[in-house]
């Protein structure tokens, strides 16, 4: 028997354990798991990457944990931990309210006291010698990470709560080597169960790039063991965007303002790159994120945002290559085209690393860079002008629905604050602002930023304009007269 066969006969068997002496909130016998339950309690991850269970208000989400985390302490002498960002909060929520009932009904703990806590090492001792440790990663004094907690302690298993709480990824990538406690061999993982991140850039970032294996679990999944009328109340109550995540169990934003652009979901479209046409790509260089944003423009006429790509601590050059290579592997016919690249004309100019522009990196690495430089206020107008426009009763603006995290973050993410003015995340902001430049790009003359010409009852005669040599002068001339278009239409 292979060892995932003989773990998911082990979750088998504890499902059955709970069904005979367990009792749901309304005092009937435990009924099942829900399907995205048992999914994530089967998975033991690949490669010891991380397995992430994503569950709304009363989606069962630290059940699912502590359920995970008895499975593996089911395996004699098995050395396990649970963590959260502060300890408190884990022993006064997942421990108290959810463990401890269910080991106790188990009776996995009988005769022994369920927890230890000798100067902040608690724990609870199993009756076939396992042992539950229970931790925070962060001081409550200092409010920081404490490297001592990480500690050179070997596991079987490593369980992290709320783990939306963790600010950035570090702790998990130390977490990972600690999986060496002999008992535990063969069925090694690190979980974790979270609220729907809101702007935890790592988070996105590790969905985005399968990094973590993610499970979502809606709270209708799990009604028979909420109290009568608890998802009535919460539908009534909830705006839009708390119900998408706190009810569907989805990745979404609590807007920190108003959203800057008006997308809907009849802005997402599934739909295909057209090999027939160059790319128009918008750059952002922030400090933390590097974004690129990848469209096209048809014949429609219309903008078709196809991809985006978001890198972590990244210098322009490496971002840069990372974006030529996704290019030539995923366009291919983009090669052979003159493309165009729209980048931020406020931008200082020189980077950390170099005495080159961010433009004169662009340059180098074969792309064709222009500054878009225009007024915050003209840009939101004019945008939000073409989004609201349609083209044979299909919105002007689309974004490749296959692409939720770019839909997330133009829909809801990318926000304006009371004074109008764009709030500074350091993730959304990047990916909104990338966005807007290649925007900008296309429906801006460059040569005079405040003044758009766009004729917005007549979008059919505003196709000249998209095509303005002048407003390519510095690229055409860069290629050394190497006849160019600007990639807007397939002339």
């Amino acid at each position: 028997m292979s060892a995932r066969t003989f773990w998911n006969s082990a979750v088998d068997n504890f499902e059955r354990l709970l069904q005979k002496r367990v009792k749901a909130p309304d005092g009937s016998p435990f009924k099942e798991f829900s399907v995205s339950q048992r999914e994530y309690i089967r998975d033991l991850g690949k490669n010891q990457e991380p397995i992430g269970f994503i569950g709304s208000y009363g989606g069962g989400k630290s059940f699912s944990l502590c359920c995970k985390a008895l499975v593996s302490v089911a395996i004699p002498g098995n050395h396990i931990v649970i963590y959260r960002k502060y300890q408190k909060d884990l022993l006064s929520t997942t421990f108290e309210n959810t463990f401890k009932p269910l080991v106790e009904a188990i009776g996995w703990t009988k005769g022994k006291k369920t927890l230890l806590d000798r100067r902040g090492d608690a724990r609870t001792l199993l009756n076939n010698g396992s042992i539950v440790y229970w931790r925070g990663l962060f001081s409550t004094q200092t409010k920081s990470l404490e490297p001592s907690r990480l500690g050179s302690t070997e596991f079987g298993a490593i369980l992290i709560d709320e783990a939306q709480e963790m600010e950035d990824h570090n702790p998990f990538l130390a977490l990972m080597g600690r999986l060496r406690w002999p008992a535990g061999r063969g069925f090694y993982h690190l979980s974790v169960s979270m609220n729907p991140p809101e702007g935890i850039a790592w988070i996105n970032e590790w969905i985005q790039t399968k990094k973590m294996t993610i499970y979502q679990a809606p709270i209708e999944e799990n009604k028979r063991n909420l109290p009568p009328g608890y998802i009535e109340r919460m539908e009534k109550n909830y705006p839009e965007s708390w119900k998408k995540k706190f009810l569907k169990g989805e990745i979404g934003s609590i807007p920190k303002g108003k959203s800057a652009y008006k997308f809907n979901k009849e802005h997402f479209r599934k739909f295909e790159y057209c090999p027939d046409l160059s790319l128009i790509r918008g750059w952002d260089f922030g400090t933390n994120y590097g974004v690129c944003v990848i469209g096209q423009f048809d014949s429609s006429p219309r903008v078709c945002v196809l991809d985006m790509i978001i890198v972590r601590d990244s210098w322009t050059r490496p971002l840069a290559q990372i974006v030529n290579q996704h290019c030539i592997t995923k366009y291919p016919w983009s090669i052979t085209k003159p493309n165009l690249d729209f980048t931020d004309g406020n931008d200082s100019g020189k980077t950390s690393r170099s005495d080159l522009s961010n433009e004169d990196i662009l340059i180098e690495e074969g792309f064709n860079p222009i500054k878009i430089t225009i007024r915050h206020s003209t840009r939101m107008k004019r945008i939000n002008d073409a989004i609201e426009r349609y083209v044979d009763g299909i919105p002007f603006i689309v974004l490749n629905e296959e692409v939720p995290e770019l839909c997330l973050a133009l829909s809801e993410g990318y926000c304006v604050d009371a004074r109008g003015k764009i709030v500074k995340d350091m993730y959304y902001e990047h990916i909104g602002d990338a966005f807007t430049f290649m925007c900008m790009g296309l429906l801006g003359t460059l040569t005079t930023p405040d003044v758009l010409k766009v004729n917005y009852k007549n979008f059919q005669e505003d196709l000249d304009y998209f095509t303005t040599r002048s407003a390519i002068k510095d690229v055409w001339e860069r290629d050394e007269g190497r006849q160019l278009s600007t990639g807007v239409t397939n002339a």
